[in-house]
């Protein structure tokens, strides 16, 4: 283990018992044999799987690692393991630091303690002395936005409530490596974007995170690099895009069924670090991390109103089906900033995502100081006729930070797609299709007819929403 390595997990593997009426004597036995100093079993009694089997890697400091598979991969279990809070079953987990914070769902809160002495206790377990807690503790509870709460017991809020709490403990203080599992979910919106901004801010100021996660996106904008579980192995590792795609493709399409795999890869050294988002500074100061945090209204591009434009015309927030659809973001930015990506979402009634675009291989938007607007246009909008739900997102280009979003807090803006009764939409409504789409139509064999090259057929497809 080098000076720089904080974590280094050595041949671990993980044992949990099915059967409620097994573990109990299981456990007895497993305390015995530690008792007479005797080696732990390497193989499963009735009732036992392995949650996590022969795993070896290790971190350094400023590393940032996403843990992506199923669900049951094992990914909260090496959490937990990091954490102490399980001990593993083989093999040895070495930490180097006292200074870790754990964000899950239970939020590592004590229930039956108030909102206000759940923040003395972990500050206290992070070291600090009761005078420096008390200092901070109104700016804490402001952040968190739960003083109407603060004085009742933990356990009655909402597993959201818990989070937005924990997460204002240890914004307030140096941590030196946060454990995240899959708590952005349970947070409102905003309060998640607060909680992504200031997880930029601590890796640009070089700080150690392991994610696990089912948001993709802030996977991708944080981690360096990437593990992929399954069924408790590290089955690859490497860069985040290349082990995303792989788990996306080689696991989610297929029938639901989550496949095995081989044997655990080496694990690369991190690549090189993002640069830091257009317009900010980087800052390695906790206070100044938490002071950034701590605005509500911390986004640099704030979006005024969304607008559509359909082609034919077909009155206000309307479109026709496979018409034309411009969707532009009215904004005002605080910075001036290139390569900026924008992007817009399509919800149903349901809030099911049906389109989602975003300008990757397009040329990247500017910004300006003050008024600006960004634009794109949907060509032949596919939707059926309906009622949907326009959002709007503009990002930075390198690491995907968002610095301005409008409509998934709220109802976004409404979107009515009319018919137009061409392309056998009707019989497409009669099926119940979910989408439609402009066809160019090919008959009799390549010897005898010319077919139309892809540039033509491109141009035929842009002229197919004109119905004017």
């Amino acid at each position: 283990m080098t000076a720089d390595t904080l974590i280094e997990f050595n041949a671990v593997s993980k044992r949990f018992c099915r059967r409620g009426d097994r573990s109990l004597r299981y456990g007895m036995q497993d305390l015995l044999r530690d008792v007479l100093v005797r080696p732990p079993r390497d193989t499963l009694r009735d009732g036992e799987f392995w949650a996590l089997r022969d795993i070896d890697f290790s971190v350094r400091r400023g590393d940032v690692i996403g843990l992506v598979g199923h669900n049951g991969a094992g990914k909260s279990s090496l959490l937990k393991l990091l954490a102490g809070i399980y001990r593993p079953t083989l093999g040895n987990i070495t930490v180097r630091t006292e200074r870790i914070a754990v964000l899950d769902h239970s939020a590592g809160l004590n229930p039956m303690q108030t909102g206000r002495e759940c923040i003395y206790t972990k500050l206290a377990l992070l070291g600090q002395r009761r005078a420096e807690i008390a200092e901070r503790v109104d700016a804490i509870v402001a952040v968190s936005e739960l003083g109407h709460v603060i004085d009742a017991q933990v356990c009655t809020y909402s597993t959201g409530m818990r989070v937005r709490l924990a997460f204002a403990i240890y914004a307030s203080v140096e941590i030196d490596i946060f454990l995240v599992d899959d708590s952005l979910g349970v947070a409102d919106i905003r309060f998640a974007q607060r909680m992504q901004r200031y997880w930029h801010d601590f890796v640009r100021a070089g700080g150690t995170m392991l994610l696990a996660t089912h948001e993709m996106y802030l996977m991708r904008s944080l981690c360096t690099r990437a593990l992929l579980l399954d069924h408790g192995r590290i089955v690859s590792a490497g860069p985040t895009e290349a082990v995303i795609s792989e788990y996306l493709l080689s696991y989610l399409p297929a029938s639901g069924v989550e496949t095995g795999a081989s044997d655990a890869v080496p694990v690369p050294a991190p690549s090189v670090r993002a640069p830091a988002a257009p317009g900010q500074l980087e800052d390695p100061d906790a206070a100044g991390r938490f002071a950034r945090f701590a605005r509500s209204d911390a986004f640099p591009v704030e979006i005024t109103a969304i607008e559509l434009a359909a082609d034919p015309a077909v009155g206000k927030g309307a479109v026709q089906a496979l018409g034309r659809l411009t969707v532009s973001a009215c904004c005002i930015s605080s910075i001036a900033a290139e390569n900026l990506l924008f992007g817009f979402e399509i919800l149903d009634e349901q809030g099911r995502v049906i389109i989602h675009v975003r300008s990757d291989e397009a040329p990247h938007y500017t910004t300006v100081q003050g008024a600006n607007r960004f634009a794109a246009t949907l060509v032949n909008l596919p939707l059926m006729p309906g009622r949907y739900r326009v959002c709007v997102a503009v990002m930075e280009a390198g690491s995907k930070a968002i610095l301005g979003m409008r409509g998934w807090e709220d109802a976004g803006e409404a979107l009515e797609v009319l018919p137009h009764f061409r392309d056998d939409l009707l019989g497409a409504i009669s099926r119940q299709a979910l989408m439609t789409a402009p066809v160019i139509w090919q008959s009799g064999s390549r010897h005898e007819h010319a077919w139309p090259e892809a540039a033509v057929c491109q141009e035929a497809l842009a002229d197919a929403g004109d119905y004017r």
